[in-house]
């Protein structure tokens, strides 16, 4: 059953199919007909889900609000259509930055821009295809950077599109998952591209039609060499209250990733007072959960400075993170090893200082007790 209402938001010329439940509905997904601009209030949109993204993973500044409106299989891959919108009198600014069809396939935006599919029975991640499947980056295959508005004021939301790797034949519902790990549950999965649709050269407002997926992503879709590089292990992320200390979980192996900022003073690698209760606690989860063998340490840093700059830093900051750790793992059969990579691996976007403190840390990687 669907509750038929309009959304309070100025500027919004739609009527939208909302389900009653926090989840996503069942009700057969309808299509926007074509018409003129003065009868668009008269259209419905389907909307299977939607949740709201925050600025900061602490949840203080709520920024813009997603709707999730349909995920349709084509031939070898899978679109994911959203909009997103900024509250009345926001800055218009704020959601252009939540655009990651420029980032490549290594780092992981927290914006709107950042969506997901999310098979927790199959445990795995569905990611945005690139056009250059046969390297680490490429075009993405999605809504181009010129259709999110950088200009356009709050009260609006804007549509958008993905396009996925194709989903196991067998699963009728995914979990679509957006901004920092927000998921709107059980949408169901269509077939075909959703009409009548328009080419996204510029910003769409949502009900006036439906984005076009560019004939050229669809080719690259159904034809894409590495498909599986987008295909990822879902990963279990449990963070501490301020965010220093990240831990995710695989089938195989558990990485910690230490804020360096937590470890270090700016530019520096020797450890300072406040790191030596992290390291311990890093230890005592190495103590309870690792299975022996290589335990690597890996130094990261953000993109400030040169690259030369960077390795060296990330090399001695890893280094010292396993001198300190070496007399602290009890563990039988394990032995540690060190080194850095710079600013070649962000988890974040380094324009934002956010994203930069991200990027700032060193990875305890080990493969965790009773994994294949």
């Amino acid at each position: 059953m669907s509750l038929r209402t309009s959304l309070g938001v100025a500027g919004l010329a739609a009527v939208l199919l909302v389900p009653t439940s926090a989840q996503a509905s069942s009700t057969p997904t309808p299509t926007l007909t074509a018409m003129p601009a003065e009868q668009l209030s008269a259209q419905e949109v389907p909307v299977l889900g939607s949740t709201t993204l925050y600025d900061e993973m602490d949840g203080t500044k709520p920024t813009a609000t997603v709707l999730v409106h349909g995920v349709r299989r084509i031939a070898g891959a899978t679109v994911v259509y959203y909009s997103a919108g900024l509250a009345e009198g926001a800055d218009p600014q704020a959601l252009y930055k939540f655009n990651s069809s420029s980032l490549d396939r290594n780092i992981t935006a927290g914006g709107a821009g950042a969506v997901r599919l999310v098979d927790f029975s199959g445990e795995k991640i569905y990611t945005p295809l690139f056009a250059d499947n046969d390297t680490s980056s490429g075009r993405l295959l999605a809504s181009p950077a010129r259709s999110w508005p950088a200009h356009e004021p709050g009260g609006v939301f804007w549509t958008f599109y993905a396009v996925m790797p194709e989903l196991p034949a067998e699963l009728s519902t995914v979990d679509v998952m957006v901004g920092h790990g927000d998921v709107v549950q059980n949408v169901p999965i269509g077939t075909g591209l959703l009409q009548p649709s328009v080419p996204q050269e510029e910003p769409i407002r949502m009900g006036e039609a439906w984005p076009q997926v560019n004939p050229i992503d669809q080719a690259e879709a159904a034809y894409s060499l590495r498909p599986q590089d987008s295909i990822r292990p879902l990963t279990l992320s449990v963070a501490n209250a301020d965010g220093t200390v990240v831990e995710e979980t695989t089938e195989e192996t558990v990485t910690v990733d230490i804020s360096s900022d937590v470890l270090f003073a700016v530019d520096s690698a020797e450890l300072d007072g406040a790191a030596s209760e992290v390291l311990q606690q890093v230890a005592d989860k190495l103590n309870e959960s690792a299975d022996g063998g290589e335990i690597l340490i890996v130094g990261h840093t953000d993109s400030t400075g040169s690259k030369q700059h960077n390795l060296k830093l990330s090399r001695e900051r890893a280094r010292a993170v396993g001198e300190a750790l070496t007399p602290l793992v009890k563990v039988p059969g394990t032995w540690l090893k060190m080194t850095g990579r710079g600013a070649e691996e962000p988890v974040a976007n380094n324009s934002t200082e956010a994203g930069r403190k991200q990027n700032r840390r060193v990875s305890v990687i080990f493969k965790q007790e009773g994994a294949k």
